[in-house]
């Protein structure tokens, strides 16, 4: 047992044929017998180690109300998208940051927990990458991603028609026209300024070329991919991006409150790389966002309480 950030971490060889699941299973009564709030004891799987090893983690205090560190750009700093984004800390006070270069990002949780906040974190470190474009369509209506219209190729708030509308129209030019002039880009470059076809800090700096990062966001996804008139649309060319994007400098970011088959179509959740999860209500949801097998794995947002918003 030792001291370790805002709390204290023990690390338990259970009986054997015990797993770290059955005691993920039982997280309540774990507490009940700690005598410590829900919120405040974290029990986790260490399949390095071997099959049997728990690494339990009890916070001072519950996690809704620990205070975090200041944001690490918050006075001074660079935004690159082509270097880890800080996007917050974990229970134990360390950063956790996300590469969105050549990668997507999917964000899902029940509604009032934090998704547009949660995807606010990373379209503002890619609007201060003075190389990033940004397309965003926020389908809430709320104006919550206000603050960054003025800095955007493309921008729509709304959950009518027409604001959908527009943003499939945004979204099949980049599927369309962007997959397409930007592959063609690379394939002409030689070889030894584009080394495994991939694009660079160097490349995406040269205007000419047009391989800057494109940041494509869509809140409240399900509003898009379960339309009547515009979903399979959608699909097909979310589809089309989230496939071929990353390698091309397109990243896809998406967040919705319905994690199902609908709203979250199949060849778009089996190609994102990186997910985040607010509080879910079951396993179906939890793996639907965290893909298959995460709450088998430890993985489990349905660990949360109504009190965990943002967490």
């Amino acid at each position: 047992m030792t001291r370790d950030g805002p709390g204290y971490r023990v690390a338990i060889d259970l009986p054997h044929g015990v797993t770290p699941q059955e005691i993920l299973d039982r997280r309540d009564k774990l507490a009940s017998g700690l005598r410590r709030p829900l919120g405040c004891v974290w029990p986790e799987p260490e399949d390095m180690t071997h099959a049997g090893r728990l690494v339990l983690y009890v916070c001072d205090e519950p996690l809704s109300k620990a205070r975090q560190p200041a944001y690490p750009l918050l006075r001074a700093g660079k935004a690159d998208l082509f270097e880890p984004l800080p996007f917050g800390t974990d229970q134990r006070c360390r950063p956790v940051s996300l590469l969105l270069m050549f990668a997507n990002l999917l964000i899902g949780s029940i509604p009032r927990q934090g998704k547009t906040v949660a995807m606010r974190v990373a379209l503002l470190y890619a609007a201060l990458d003075p190389r990033a474009e940004l397309r965003i369509f926020e389908l809430k209506g709320t104006g919550d991603l206000d603050p960054l219209a003025k800095c955007c190729h493309a921008y729509g708030s709304g959950a009518d028609d027409d604001t959908i509308e527009a943003a499939l129209r945004s979204l099949q030019q980049v599927a369309e026209v962007e997959l397409v002039k930007r592959a063609a880009k690379i394939r002409a470059l030689p070889k030894d300024e584009c080394p495994d076809s991939k694009i660079t800090p160097a490349l995406a700096g040269k205007k000419s070329l047009g391989l800057h990062p494109l940041v494509f966001a869509i809140d409240e996804a399900q509003e898009a991919f379960s339309h009547p008139d515009f979903g399979k649309l959608f699909e097909q060319y979310a589809t089309a991006v989230i496939k071929r994007g990353p390698a091309l400098g397109i990243i896809l970011v998406l967040a919705t409150q319905r994690p199902d088959a609908k709203s979250l179509p199949t060849g778009v959740t089996s190609n994102v790389a990186l997910r985040f999860c607010l509080r879910v209500m079951d396993q179906t949801a939890n793996d639907m966002v965290l893909g298959t097998s995460a709450y088998k794995t430890g993985v489990r947002a349905t660990l949360m309480t109504v009190n965990d918003k943002g967490c």
